[in-house]
């Protein structure tokens, strides 16, 4: 019988093998005979998964290997993602949202001056700052060193904005000079872009820089009057992207901003290049 099934369901299919093995033992004379038809057979079956689910994953791990492969090729952060987010790589054109800098902690994904996170871990554990709003939003990714709270409606929607944003959009704080943060983003066509930059408080200059070269300067024009007054600094830049695909931005900041989000506007489409 097992070798009738055998020809029917190959036990070098892990999947039809399996089949086979199950319908063996069920037509079995007896206790004995199941037993026997079970110890001699599934052993294959086992390895033929085994095989099966080391191939399957090394073709995985070539696909993502070759994907990443634009990345500066030190570079060990990885795209954020957690039980929320979960898309992978921000794309271009698109919006790049400041919060969600990459994994790899201090010195990788970016740069912090102190190791307390003063939005997340500190001032949304307070009262008055975290009472009726989901966790996930008032002590987003507190334990990282990067400041970032979210958009409130006593502190940021009471008032008249410049540019109003959206109720809890996240969004990076108490910045000091020199710090940075690493964003794998996806490219989806090449070309110049213009970026527009939702800001609060003063004017400043930030600074992208791609796989690790200076790429462009974007200006935030004006004073707002507050780090809770918000305003879109429209075309604040422009950046080239030289070819699609995966590759590494990274948002150099100075203090003085509150910095939510950034669009990547795509004016100028390319010839994509091995640059």
């Amino acid at each position: 019988m097992v070798l009738a099934m055998q020809r029917r369901f190959p036990l070098d299919n892990p999947v039809s093998g399996y089949h086979a093995v199950f319908l063996a033992v069920a037509g079995a004379p007896n206790a004995i005979a199941r037993k026997t038809i079970w110890r001699k057979h599934v052993g294959r079956v086992s390895r033929s998964v085994l095989i099966a689910t080391s191939l399957v994953a090394g073709l995985a791990l070539t696909a993502c290997s070759s994907r990443y492969s634009n990345l500066p090729a030190t570079y060990k952060g990885r795209p954020f993602e957690d039980s929320h987010y979960m898309a992978g790589p921000q794309v271009i054109p698109g919006r790049v949202q400041a919060a969600y800098f990459d994994l790899g902690g201090e010195g990788v994904a970016y740069h912090d001056t102190d190791k307390v996170n003063h939005g997340s871990g500190e001032l949304n554990h307070q009262k008055g700052h975290f009472e009726g709003i989901d966790p996930y939003i008032s002590h987003f990714r507190e334990a990282y060193d990067v400041d970032l709270s979210y958009v409130k409606q006593s502190a940021d929607l009471s008032h008249t904005n410049y540019y109003t944003p959206e109720k809890n959009q996240f969004y990076i704080g108490w910045e000091e000079d020199n710090e940075w943060c690493n964003y794998t983003v996806d490219v989806k066509k090449a070309g110049t872009y213009r970026i527009n930059i939702l800001y609060g408080n003063t004017t400043n200059t930030i600074r992208f820089s791609l796989n690790n070269e200076p790429a462009c300067e974007c200006k935030l024009p004006m004073h707002t009057g507050s780090y809770h007054i918000w305003n879109l600094a429209a075309a604040a830049g422009r950046i080239t992207f030289y070819r699609t695909g995966i590759q590494l931005l990274t948002l150099h900041y100075n203090k003085g901003n509150n910095l939510a989000w950034f669009d990547f506007i795509l004016e100028n489409a390319a010839t994509t290049s091995s640059r």
